[in-house]
Order: C-alpha cells, then structure tokens, then sequence
C-alpha cells in the first residue's frame, strides 16, 4: 500500500529543510512564537550527527540503539540545555556528571599521536605547558587570532623553543579526539572560543565540566524533541528531499521536493526557509549553476569536512576500564573511549547469555578521527573497524567479541573543520540577499564557532529569532570573567619556563 502524499506547507508558513539539531531547534523556537512550521528531513529519521542507529539482534529484534560518537554534554553547552528545559526534560536526571575540569583535561596526556605519552617532557611539564598556551589562547585578541592556526599562533607567541613544542604536542593530541583537526590546520580562534567557555568562568574548574546522557541520544533527546514539536503542531515529512531552489529577485519563489514514495514535486511561493543542512548538501541542491542571488552559498558548500568515525567495541565479558571517559593509551589515531555501560540505564545495554543467566558485557563507543579523509581505505566499514579495534585490544586480556561490534563511519554526516581562515567563509544565519532564506548548522557564524551540538542547536535559535525579528541575536553572551587573571598567568610560565620544567622533573 502506498503512503498518501506528504502533507505540503501552505503559503506563509516557514519552512525548516533538515531534521537535524539545527533544524529541529529553530522548528521548536519558531512555534513556541506561534508560526506553523513544516520540517523536511530526507531520511528516515530525526537528528542528523546527533541520532542514533538501531542494532538488530539475531531474531530481528532491536538489541540496543548505537549513538554516532557524539556523547558529552559540556557544562557550557547552555543552548542545549535551555532546549532540553524548554520540551519538558530535566537534564539532572537524564545525565551524569563526568569528571571535573582538571582531571577531564589533565588525564588525556596519557594518550598522544603514538609517541611516548608525555614527549619526553614529563607529564607534569607537558600540563604546565599546555595550560599556559591554553591561557595565551583565552586572553588574545580574536583579529590576532583570526588568521592563524593553534601551532602558527604559539610560535608567533613563543618562538619554536621547548615550549611551543610540549604544548603543541598537547593541542595536537586534544584537538584531533575532541575536533578531528590539526594544531597546524584548526582555526586559533576557534580554539580560543571553546577554550573561553571550558575554562572561564574559573569555578567551572571545581566542578564536572561535562555530563553524558543516561542512555542513547534518539531516545533520551532526539525522540523526546521530535514528540514535544508533533504536540505543538509542527508538521514533520520525513522521507522528502528537497532537490532545488527556484529564484526570483528577491529570494526563493519554489522549492523542488523529490520523494521515493511520491517521486518529484514542487512546492510554490512559501514564506522564510531555513535551510539547516550541512555544506555538503547544500551543494547538492545548489548544482552546478545556481541562480545568481544564491551564487555566494557556492563557496560556503565548498567548506571542508571530515570524518569522525565511531565504533561500539563489545566485549566477551565485562571489563574494569580506566573510566567513564579515557584516552586509549599510545593510540596512533588518538582514540578516546566512553564506557556505556557504567552510566547507560540498564534496560538501554544488550544482553548476553552467560551460564544460563542473561548478563551485560562491556561495551566501549570509541570515537576514530579522520581529518585527512579516508581515501587510502578500499573498504573503510571493515579497514576502519579493524584498526580500531586492534588498538583496543590491547587494554585488556578480555576478548573482544569482533562480530557484535559495531562500526558508523558517518561518511553520510561529516563534521565540519574549523580551519584557519576559514571564518570569513562562514555564512551569516539570515541571507544577505535572498530576503526570506536563512541558514542554519554549526558550520554557521555564532559565537559557539566550533562544531558542536551546542553551535548547531544555538545556530537554530538564532535562525528563528531572525524569521521571527529581523535581527540575528546570537544566543551564547561573550564570556569576560577571569580574563584578567588568566593574563597574567599564561605571561608568567612560558617565562619562568626553563625553572619550572627543571623542578617539574
């Protein structure tokens, strides 16, 4: 039997392409102001990098849900967590608190880009090096910054003396777990942003500087958000791509729709349209000769991406691991590990049989960067699966059940790079030109900057607020407190540094 037509948007109603964080974020914000709103998401199921998959069981069964790497909640993701308030969820009681600042940060030093874990510099040094040019970061002028990546930035600051190279060996270990990037690529402003908001205000050091959700992200966040919008009246086709714009001189007249169920249609005259779609797809729609009021998105498609694969390793039986969240130890591709199955509800885990009984097994979501693209892998599905699991063994003598494990290559959902320069590329949320397009995803300028659940759900809330005003209102305030302070610490060590390695070691 063949599904009746999507029901379509009627003339003045706004309408959200991509059923994404971003999307379903300036969906709600836009409601809650009293618009009708149409969401058009062309897969079969809501929240893009922040959804989760289904494991099948031998029956058929759906065994458990696999997120796609994208775990932590930081406690300056507050976009996300006003969201999460705002539909009716209490985010005390769906996470967990993870480790505190110092510890959360200070404890991945024992993992590096397969050298020794400290670079020979001492653990104890490598820190102090690391914090003072996390500081010079926090406190420097963002027209400085904006031109230079991290590793540009710490020798125009310190030369290339001992110095620069311990930190360096720091950044470039942290920035590819946590961003998929480079020290020599990642934009030293967009580190600077996200440094800001970790470590200023300063009492977010005496407390846990990130919480994860008590189980998976569909059923926890994704599904709860696309249930409070259904409530509110928000209508959501899923299954409709939107396949083209149409153009006058004043902005879209027509989106093409294309479905498999209702092949192509077109969609005349609507009001705004957020399109909350990666670069990568806005490309697609564009095609290769674009109406000239839309020419500009061309070099925003062209933003690079890359691949943060993610892979459920399952083990034979369970496994006492270092933490909630840890380093794998001399990774050679810098691989970090949440262990789900310490703070995962219990009734989210898959179960085995053991001894008659039915019991969880370990079971690690490690997350593989992949800045420079996976070109050189025939297969990455098994190639990429293999290699990380080869280096996860390594953690214990427990087996490694190969064949439940589970592996999202998220070559389909890529993350965007914040690379030096790039920021003058980054689109504005409301269209210069096309006066009823808005955009929207953490590729999109905010102060957030960096890719993030947080950039994409705040983007979202920017992109409604300009529907709604006019005016593109960014949701995250600049964070000013303690920067004085952090000054005159990040000029004191690389100083005193010569004295300090020596009494460190």
């Amino acid at each position: 039997m063949v599904s009746p037509p999507p029901m379509l948007p009627t003339e003045g109603d706004v309408v959200v392409v991509g059923g994404g964080l971003a999307g379903l974020s300036a969906a709600w914000y836009l409601s809650a102001a009293g618009r009708q709103v149409t969401v058009l998401e062309k897969g079969a199921r809501l929240g893009g990098k922040a959804g989760s998959e289904d494991v099948l069981d031998a029956e058929g069964n759906r065994a458990y849900r696999s997120d796609h790497g994208y775990h932590l909640f930081p406690e300056w993701y507050l976009n996300v967590k006003d969201l999460m308030g705002a539909i009716g969820l209490d985010y005390d009681a769906i996470t967990v608190p993870g480790e505190k600042f110092i510890s959360s940060f200070g404890t991945t030093t024992q993992s590096t880009t397969g050298d020794k874990a400290d670079g020979g510099y001492g653990s104890a040094a490598l820190w102090l090096s690391f914090l003072s040019s996390v500081l010079q970061l926090i406190v420097a002028d963002d027209d400085e910054l904006r031109p230079l990546s991290v590793a540009e930035f710490l020798e125009k600051r310190n030369g290339k003396g001992d110095f620069v190279a311990a930190a360096r060996l720091r950044h470039e270990s942290l920035l590819l777990k946590a961003l998929a990037n480079h020290a020599e690529s990642m934009s030293a402003l967009s580190v600077a942003r996200m440094y800001r908001r970790w470590v200023i205000p300063a009492s977010n050091i005496l407390k846990p500087s990130w919480s994860a959700l008590r189980g998976p992200l569909q059923t926890y966040f994704i599904d709860p958000l696309e249930k409070a919008l259904l409530e509110v009246g928000v209508v959501i086709e899923k299954g409709v791509a939107v396949a083209g714009l149409e153009t006058d001189a004043d902005g879209i007249t027509a989106l093409r729709l294309s479905s498999n169920d209702h092949g192509d249609r077109r969609l005349e005259t609507p009001g705004p349209v957020v399109l909350a779609i990666p670069p990568d797809a806005l490309g697609l729609i564009l095609g290769g000769d674009p109406p000239e009021i839309l020419s500009d998105l061309i070099d925003v498609s062209r933003l690079r991406m890359a691949v943060m694969s993610a892979v459920d390793v399952h083990y034979s039986d369970q496994v006492k691991t270092p933490g909630d969240h840890f380093s794998i130890p001399e990774s050679q591709q810098d691989l970090t590990a949440y262990d789900i199955t310490r703070n995962w509800d219990p009734e989210e885990l898959p179960r085995t049989v053991k001894d008659g009984d039915r019991v969880v097994r370990t079971i690690l979501q490690v997350i593989a960067t992949e800045p420079d693209g996976l070109e050189l892998l025939t297969d990455p599905d098994v190639e990429l699966k293999d290699r990380v699991l080869s280096e996860v063994e390594r953690l214990d003598t427990v087996p490694i059940d190969r064949d439940a494990s589970v592996i999202h290559v998220n070559q389909d959902a890529q993350l965007f790079m914040n690379d030096k320069g790039v920021d003058g590329r980054r689109p504005q949320v409301n269209h210069e030109r096309a006066k009823n397009l808005y955009l929207a995803g953490d590729y999109c300028q905010s102060s957030i900057d960096v890719a993030s659940m947080e950039a994409a759900v705040a983007t979202g809330r920017i992109a409604a607020t300009a529907v709604l005003t006019g005016r593109t209102v960014d949701t995250a305030p600049a964070v000013t407190r303690g920067i004085r302070i952090a000054e005159k610490v990040s000029r004191f060590i690389p100083r005193s540094w010569g004295l300090l390695r020596r009494v460190l070691r």
